[in-house]
């Protein structure tokens, strides 16, 4: 008894954690992307997800070992990607479009963790600013890039600050003030979370 109520108290906290990163996904859709279409701010805003999922992942390895680490970040990945998708669709999109979205949403978060696990953060620092480096300016790209303002590939090397920023960049790059933005937005989000506590009690 004493095992099954463990259990469901974690399966209490992954809910409240997915509810947590999809509210404010859908936060930053509703104030920051109304003049985009629907599957380009559908897309932009799930870039806020990922850059939680990093944190979580990020937090977990603080907090546990290498094997609780993985277990608890597989099952969160799974919660967060099927209710972010619930979310914004309807109920009755078709199962092979839901299953593509799937796909594709595990696909991203990989590759942002790749390039996030590179840079520098400045989040909960006194003084900080986005700059090419930090986590915080990978994420307003990403999100730039997925409401179509640049198509560019080649860029994770200024991403993770392993090249400096180019004049001829700055047409693929989000200008300071939106990065200054969705700065702001995410360091925000990620305090009112409360994600090292909740994480904790898993």
């Amino acid at each position: 008894m004493e095992q099954f109520s463990k259990k469901k108290h974690s399966e209490e906290i992954y809910e409240e954690l997915t509810h947590k990163m999809i509210l404010a996904a859908l936060g930053y859709r509703t104030e920051f992307l109304t003049d985009a279409n629907d599957k380009l701010s559908a897309d932009a805003a799930a870039e806020i997800i990922y850059f939680f999922m990093y944190w979580f992942d990020r937090t977990s390895f603080q907090i546990f070992n290498e094997e609780k680490r993985n277990e608890v970040y597989i099952i969160m990945r799974k919660h967060v990607v099927s209710g972010y998708i619930k979310a914004i669709l309807k109920p009755d999109t078709p199962q092979h479009f839901l299953d593509d979205l799937s796909v594709r949403m595990l696909k991203n978060l990989n590759e942002r963790q790749k390039v996030y696990s590179q840079c520098v953060c400045c989040l909960g620092t006194k003084e900080w600013y986005p700059f090419a480096g930090t986590m915080e300016f990978a994420l307003s790209f990403y999100i730039y890039k997925a409401l179509g303002k640049t198509n560019r590939d080649n860029i994770e090397n200024i991403l993770t600050g392993k090249e400096k920023v180019k004049k001829e960049d700055l047409v693929d790059l989000p200008n300071y003030s939106q990065t200054i933005t969705d700065s702001i937005f995410i360091r925000n989000a990620l305090n009112s979370s409360k994600m090292p506590k909740l994480i904790k009690e898993l």
